[in-house]
């Protein structure tokens, strides 16, 4: 299907299936309403990139680069709202800048696959960052429909603006048989209806750094289903991924370490 369909069918039945099953009686205040607007709007243009993305580039790869997002999301926050980066971001950095020219040792180097999956993990971060300041986990639900209605709307746009181009139907396309109804079907209900609620919820407990290094299970879990489908692994893919990973690692140890750093010492127990 072409990308923007797919987003819109993705999020606008994702959308629907929340509209049945949030609680009656919970309305969002005006202002949490524009905020879920904002964060779709966020969400919206990095699924609408990534699936652009995935058209030119391989599950792997696309899964590698989208691990970014550990790394970029630090910085948003620095940028946004002034948030002290952890100490051990700057060689986070170095590393992951080191993963990803791994990874372009190809001929030609990153091809417009790879840049979209990286404006893609941009936005996303922008997303985590965001979503961590503003989630309220009582509205999970209503904040999760609100966020996945905005995303069906830009995608409706995008291919009503395709449309208007290429001369074809301002609509998105059906699905093309029982298998693709499926694939859309899970897409919809599983990966956005439930992972949007479980991410509204549980971004109202955790820092937007330890939110996206718990996603970066995402690499390891796609470069898996990858390899099971039939996906090889060389040398580049192997090097590439383990220093994003390393990447990943110092982000999430730095975190932790400056965690401890905080703690206030117990002086009933010095002597």
């Amino acid at each position: 299907m072409p990308p923007a369909d797919l987003v819109a069918w993705r999020f606008g039945l994702g959308a629907g299936a929340l509209l049945i099953f949030r609680r009656r009686g919970r309305r969002l205040t005006s202002a949490l309403r524009r905020r879920g607007v904002v964060l779709g709007g966020a969400l919206g243009s990095g699924f609408l990139l990534q699936t652009w993305a995935i058209t030119y580039t391989d599950a792997t790869m696309s899964a590698f680069l989208t691990g970014m997002l550990v790394v970029i999301a630090p910085a948003a926050g620095w940028l946004l709202f002034r948030d002290r980066p952890l100490p051990m971001t700057l060689p986070a950095v170095g590393v992951a800048a080191a993963g990803l020219a791994a990874l372009s040792l190809r001929g030609a180097g990153f091809g417009p696959g790879e840049f979209l999956t990286l404006a893609a993990a941009c936005c996303w971060a922008v997303h985590l960052v965001l979503l961590a300041r503003w989630a309220e986990p009582e509205f999970a639900i209503e904040l999760a429909g609100v966020q996945t209605a905005t995303v069906c709307a830009l995608a409706l746009i995008a291919v009503a603006v395709g449309g208007a181009v290429n001369g074809t139907s301002p609509m998105p396309e059906l699905p093309a048989d029982g298998a693709t109804w499926l694939s859309v079907l899970f897409l919809s209900l599983i990966a956005t209806a439930g992972a949007m609620v479980l991410l509204s919820w549980g971004q109202a407990r955790m820092s937007a750094t330890r939110a996206a290094v718990i996603l970066t299970l995402e690499p390891a879990i796609a470069a898996l289903t990858a390899a099971a489908l039939g996906g090889e692994f060389g040398l580049r893919i192997v090097i590439g991924g383990l220093l994003l990973l390393g990447a990943m690692f110092l982000v999430e140890w730095g975190g932790r370490r400056d965690q401890r750093a905080r703690l206030p010492v117990n002086r009933s127990l010095e002597c």
